[in-house]
């Protein structure tokens, strides 16, 4: 009998290979090719060599069932190993996925003693061994079609399980059932009684409940979180629209004093030309001039609120030596509403000037701001070009991030602009310049 070590070797490490894909269902679908070659290559070199170090042992120690059990209960640690190097994700999504794993090989470990119970009884150990093993292989592939329904689905989000107060808690929960279950079974009987028989052929109630109470708690958890961003979004659209009310406030404050001071110089001109200085009235209006530029709504469409938005950061960026180039391009009949645009505008020029002001810290000059609004039938473009020699770090949905806490309000203006109008955004980032390119369809002529 001894002659059927070597094929019980190759068995278990088969069986644990076996194991080692259900888990990778789980990861499969964020793993890109390179990386499951790399994963299958490790796990295929280690049940190799795995079949070597098992026959060492048992034709050192004689084969059996509590060195054959050993085996089995140990032999998963450096697959996991394996698996948490070769999938960089969070440990308590690994945690997890082994805990049902191993509840699901542990139904099919009590499964196949009943079937050799049954059919199989009062061979040689050591034989007993070999068919107890194949047989779990067997019921493996043959319930393949539901270790697949449900392995490939069995993660939710990574958020889920990376919350600190619940995350790893839930995910240790199969694991403890499973590892409950093994302390009760290290023994040297390799077939247990049919009372403990009895009572693990409720493991795959166990296997669904944890399945759907993790699906439903992540659902709701995602929820939660979908709500307090929604909240979050709210109270910074709130933030966005006091300040572009401010903003709105300081540039009548603006125009008022410009109005006084246009009456005042008007008054001054028309007293020197009753006098007849000529070379007076040349210096005042040379004077004025030089003070028009800073302190004019300039007209870049027909939408006051448009212009006064875009003339405050021409404004801006003069004073900061900033060379700032503006080409807009709306009709007067454009369906958008130019609140919604003009607090878009502000908010994506703010964080344009203050990149460029951190160049400016760096000690970068020529600086210039690129801002492109154009219209063609029904599609609207806005493009905007700034220097940024920091890479941007951008999220799952192509915006860049809040580097700073209080920060990110541009992007929560942008992704409400967008959700309402439903328009895409793309950042490009080559040559130290940021480049923004908004799209959005317009009912009418843009």
């Amino acid at each position: 009998m001894n002659n059927l070590i070597i094929p019980i070797c190759i068995s278990i490490a088969v069986l644990q290979s076996a194991h080692a894909y259900l888990r990778f269902l789980a990861f499969k679908k964020e793993m890109n090719s390179e990386d499951i070659q790399r994963l299958w290559c490790s796990v295929a070199g280690f049940a190799a060599l795995s079949c070597f170090i098992y026959y060492d042992i048992l034709n050192d120690l004689v084969l059996s069932t509590i060195t054959y059990k050993t085996l089995l209960i140990l032999g998963w640690i450096p697959y996991f190993l394996i698996f948490l190097l070769a999938i960089p994700r969070h440990i308590s999504l690994h945690v997890f996925v082994l805990g049902m794993s191993g509840i699901w090989s542990f139904f099919l470990y009590t499964l196949s003693s009943f079937i050799l119970v049954t059919f199989f009884n009062e061979m040689h150990y050591i034989l007993t061994t070999l068919i107890f093993t194949l047989m779990n292989i067997l019921l493996f592939i043959l319930l393949l079609p539901i270790e697949r329904h449900f392995f490939s689905r069995l993660l939710p989000l990574d958020e889920f399980f990376r919350d600190k107060n619940i995350g790893l808690y839930i995910a240790s929960l199969p694991l403890s059932i499973f590892i409950a279950h093994i302390v009760l079974t290290i023994d040297n009987t390799l077939l247990s009684s049919w009372e403990q028989r009895l009572s693990r052929f409720y493991l795959p109630l166990v296997f669904l409940c944890c399945y759907h109470y993790v699906q439903i708690a992540a659902r709701q958890y995602k929820d939660k979180k979908l709500l307090l961003m929604d909240n979050q979004q709210l109270s910074n659209e709130m933030v966005s629209l006091v300040e572009h009310r401010l903003m709105l406030q300081k540039n009548r404050t603006m125009i008022k004093k410009f109005r006084q001071t246009f009456l005042a110089s008007y008054d001054r001109l028309l007293d020197l030309i009753e006098a007849q200085k000529g070379d007076e009235i040349k210096a005042f209006l040379q004077k004025q001039e030089q003070k028009l530029p800073s302190a004019a709504i300039l007209s870049y469409s027909d939408s006051p609120i448009i212009n006064t938005a875009i003339s405050i950061y021409n404004s801006r960026t003069q004073k900061l030596g900033i060379n700032f180039s503006p080409k807009v391009n709306l009709p007067s009949n454009f369906t958008t509403d130019e609140n919604d645009l003009s607090i878009l505008l502000s908010n994506l020029l703010e964080n344009a000037l203050q990149a460029c002001i951190k160049e400016q810290d760096k000690g970068h000059e020529d600086l210039e701001i690129t801002l492109k609004i154009q219209h063609n039938g029904q599609q609207c473009v806005i493009s905007i070009t700034n220097p940024c020699s920091t890479p941007i770090d951008l999220d799952e949905e192509g915006l860049p991030r809040a580097t700073r806490q209080g920060h990110g309000i541009g992007m929560v203006s942008l992704k409400l602009f967008l959700e309402k109008y439903h328009g895409y955004a793309t950042f490009t980032q080559k040559n130290n310049q940021v480049n923004l390119f908004l799209y959005w369809r317009d009912n009418k002529s843009c």
